[in-house]
């Protein structure tokens, strides 16, 4: 799976919180849950998001997400990223990248994200699209190049490396997210409570800092806008996982 719901410690009104993130979205094409997808909570609040970065080899001649489109066409199925297993986060970021542009690119699949971005090092496969902390420290020491970044807006860590959108294909977007839903039928006046409270959370400079380090940044909706949000992206993600006819193994 790309990542599980946790279930948070309980306020103390009582009321169980779930963090849920991406993987919210994708599980229910991949796997049959015990819940209805659709139902079973009550958005309450998305926290924030932490967009991919695409890292190739420094040997691969692409410097921006339109030479490497323009290589993989030139050479279908030839080039190759690595990921850490079937349906995770570094699995369905290139899948989207593949369907968007066209491009014929081979996934190796490895069992987590440490022995993928190590072969890509190496030389074997030539790119992984892999998370901004996982990756900052080889690209800052040259064993990768950044391509592109995930993201509508550059990252504050990487602030000279262009958006994918930027640099080659216009509206690619791929990033995780961490929100917090309640059970359904959970009061309006208790989510609202909660919305809140975590509205003012997100205003710590602490927690920002936290964040930024980690990647990620602070990301605003109303709990009606989430529950808006979590839609689209399983929609959004249910396209990648059909296009590339991805299956649980």
């Amino acid at each position: 799976m790309v990542g599980s719901e946790i279930v948070a410690n309980a306020p103390k009104d009582g009321h169980t919180l779930l963090v849920v993130s991406l993987a919210a979205t994708v599980n229910p094409w991949l796997y049959k849950l015990p819940y209805d997808h659709a139902t079973a909570w009550a958005p309450v609040a998305v926290v924030a998001t932490a967009p991919n970065v695409i890292a190739v080899h420094p040997d691969l001649p692409a410097k921006t997400a339109g030479d490497l489109i323009a290589l993989a066409k030139k050479q279908p199925g030839k080039l190759q990223y690595a990921s850490s297993g079937i349906g995770t986060f570094l699995h369905l970021g290139p899948e989207l990248f593949k369907t968007m542009s066209g491009a014929d690119i081979l996934h190796v699949p490895f069992r987590g994200a440490a022995p993928a971005m190590v072969d890509v090092m190496g030389g074997r496969t030539h790119m992984v699209f892999g998370s901004i902390p996982s990756t900052i420290t080889h690209l800052r020491s040259g064993k990768l190049r950044a391509v592109g970044v995930g993201a509508a807006q550059r990252s504050a860590l990487l602030p000279d490396v262009p958006t994918v959108s930027e640099s080659g294909l216009p509206g690619y977007e791929a990033a995780n997210w961490i929100g917090i839903v309640a059970p359904a039928g959970t009061p309006d006046a208790i989510v609202a409570k909660l919305h809140k409270e975590i509205s003012a959370m997100q205003e710590s400079p602490e927690v920002v800092k936290q964040l930024t380090n980690q990647g990620a940044s602070i990301m605003r909706m109303s709990s009606v806008e989430f529950g808006k949000f979590i839609t689209s992206e399983t929609a959004k993600w249910g396209r990648v996982v059909k296009d590339a006819g991805i299956k649980p193994q």
